[in-house]
């Protein structure tokens, strides 16, 4: 069983890049939610022989939460110019439930010694769900009050999804170390969503009138086949996995409003023909090893691999979703599928006797037919209508460079940095010049972003001492290609120091404290934060394998939450709740102890100079290793 009540409060400032309309919208909201989860799950393992093995899965769970949500909007027409195109309030509120149940079974036998082998696999899993809904808004808008609105709506939605998977594969061996992998895989999916929305009616003052364009239902049919064919071979100085999936799809959707011509006659908005695709996707992965023995290793591998996106049922649904008033989405039935396209090269260097590694690595990726957003802008109402396309020119490419070292020859101090850049290149369209006061066509913008980053740390450790300072700064920069709009600059930067002290009796103490500092951004989010935690640990009983922490996070409650959001059409910064001090108290207990204490052998850093994380914080971040954690070490 699990509970959470989440509260959320966040404060967003957006400015849409068009030619000579640079609007500027301020948002806040507030959102509650509850929500409640009950599960079983079990597992059942027949071995009938020596090589047979049989697993049987099933899962059943079932949900109900209840949430609401405030929220206020207004645009303004430009940074400078502070006269208001609309201003919007909302308010909303959902409650719902759900049932999920699934059933997996898994059957692999060995055919011989030497690796032949092969496996079924099937699933079915079946969703649904019930939700009830209110939904009341205020819209104005000050260049065009007829177009001013007011909603005060109840809505009744559910869900069902059923879904099956057939899954076959084979291998077989090829001479030593080769193998030869054949897999076909078909899924089907049925989803059906149903939707009605009623206005408020005065006169029966109850809410039965159906509000068409708030009430969109939907049946969805997805087939996908999936053919695999892969060539795996491991030698001693090279190992290589070629292959291909090819990928048959059949989609068929179909949108209507129910009932919108009295019981049981639908208004069908959006009923085309079934859709076929067939999508390719090569793969490979190589690794050359230039020495590879205890001591040292040392390689270089490459990789590639392609995987097709098929569109959303939503993105091709040509009919209008108005679910937000100042942004209409409308779908696009030519959307072609997108097929992404990753390359990566990574070289490896590390020496496990005087703990020195280097890892560099370049990645690009690039996609063709990307679908993205196409936008056209209503300057007297501040209103946008987006539906999305098929264009080429997106790409990313970054590079990365990680390096530790020990300083002295017992390896107590070590040297650690870790660079970092980034150059995104990004396609949409932006409102070019009005040419009268109506609706803007939209012209192409490409946005050319460069983010460069550099980590730099040096830690000290003992038997029973462990210290560590960091410093980081990142920066990013963001062209555009249309006339008339500026440059984006915006860095952080900030210093981290910590320390472990273990003292006798088993007792620890850990601390560290993190200064950030945020630059270039909108409104008053340039802040700055102080982020002091601490905690006291005490492992207990004879063998160790319990542990007591008392932990405090945030004492000084400078904790902030912002993040910045750039793309070809928009400048986003959002500022969200950021949950501050609080004091956590645990106890823990193992099992199984494998390896024994291994505390003060020395510890083990990664490329940053941090502990992987053996647990999860609650505070969003890495968190600082358990004794558990420690121990697993």
């Amino acid at each position: 069983y699990n509970y959470s009540d989440n509260y959320s409060n966040s404060k967003e400032f957006r400015q849409n890049l068009t030619d000579k309309n640079k609007t500027y919208r301020t948002s806040t909201s507030l959102d509650r939610e509850y929500s409640n989860n009950i599960s079983f799950d079990g597992k059942l393992e027949y071995r009938p022989d020596s090589v047979t093995t049989i697993i049987f899965t099933p899962s059943l769970s079932y949900n109900w939460s209840s949430s609401h949500s405030t929220s206020h909007k207004m645009t303004q027409k430009s940074i400078t110019d502070t006269a208001l195109v609309n201003n919007i309030d909302a308010s909303n509120t959902l409650r719902s439930d759900g049932l999920n149940v699934r059933m997996q079974l898994d059957i692999s036998r060995k055919l011989s010694a030497a690796g032949r082998r092969v496996s079924f696999s099937t699933w079915f899993s079946s969703n649904n769900s019930n939700g009830d809904g209110t939904n009341k808004s205020e819209q104005i808008y000050y260049n065009k009050p007829e177009n001013n609105t007011t909603l005060d709506q109840q809505s009744h939605t559910t869900g069902d999804r059923s879904a099956y998977n057939f899954r076959l594969t084979y291998v077989e061996p090829l001479g030593k170390g080769n193998f030869i992998n054949f897999s076909y895989n078909i899924q089907v999916n049925d989803t059906k969503n149903r939707k009605q929305t009623f206005d408020y009616d005065p006169i029966e003052d109850d809410y039965t009138i159906l509000n068409s364009r708030f009430s969109k239902s939907s049946d969805t049919k997805t087939i996908n086949h999936n053919f695999r064919a892969n060539f795996n071979s491991n030698k001693e100085k090279y190992a290589y996995n070629i292959g291909i999936n090819i990928t048959p799809t059949y989609t068929r959707s179909k949108s209507f409003i129910k009932d919108w011509f009295g019981e049981g006659n639908d208004s069908i908005s959006h009923n085309p023909p079934g859709r076929n695709a067939i999508n390719y996707a090569p793969q490979l992965d190589f690794t050359y090893r230039m020495r590879q023995d205890r001591s040292v290793l040392k390689n270089f591998r490459l990789r590639y691999s392609g995987k097709p996106n098929q569109p959303s049922v939503t993105q091709l649904d040509p009919s209008p979703n108005n679910n937000n008033p100042l942004n209409e989405r409308i779908g696009n039935p030519d959307l072609l599928p997108s097929f992404n396209n990753n390359i990566s090269f990574e070289y490896n260097d590390y020496n496990r006797n005087s703990q020195r590694s280097l890892r560099a690595s370049i990645n690009h990726t690039f996609t063709q037919n990307e679908i993205i957003s196409f936008t056209t802008y209503d300057a007297s109402t501040g209103k946008q209508t987006t539906r999305p396309i098929n264009e080429n020119g997106s790409w990313q490419s970054s590079a990365s460079v990680l390096f530790t070292k020990p300083l002295d020859k017992k390896k107590r101090f070590k040297f650690n940095t870790d660079s970092r850049l980034q150059f995104r290149n990004q396609i949409g369209y932006s409102s070019a010049n009005l040419k009268s006061e109506e609706l803007s066509e939209s012209e192409k913008n490409i946005a050319k972003t460069l983010t460069l980053s550099e980590t730099i740390g040096l830690s000290y450790s003992n038997d029973w001492f462990y210290g560590q300072i960091r410093g980081n700064i990142r920066y990013s920069e963001t062209n555009y290609s249309l006339e008339g709009i500026e440059r984006k600059e915006s860095y952080n930067f900030g210093i981290y120091y910590k320390i472990q002290i273990t003292f006798p009796h088993s007792w620890s103490l850990d601390s560290d404290v993190r200064y950030t500092g945020n630059r270039g951004l909108s409104g008053d989010l340039n802040k700055n934060e102080i982020i002091w935690n601490a905690e006291i640990s005490k492992q207990i009983f004879k063998r160790k394998n319990g542990s007591l922490r008392l932990q405090i996070t945030d004492i000084l409650q400078q904790r902030l939450n912002i993040k910045r959001a750039a793309s070809s059409d928009y400048i986003q910064d959002t500022e969200y709740t950021a949950l501050t001090s609080y004091v956590m108290f645990s106890f823990a207990y193992r099992f199984n102890n494998i390896g024994g204490n291994r505390r003060s052998r020395g510890r083990v850093e990664n490329a940053e100079g941090e502990y992987p994380s053996m647990e999860r914080s609650g505070r969003g971040e890495k968190s600082r290793p358990s004794d558990s954690g420690r121990n697993e070490r």
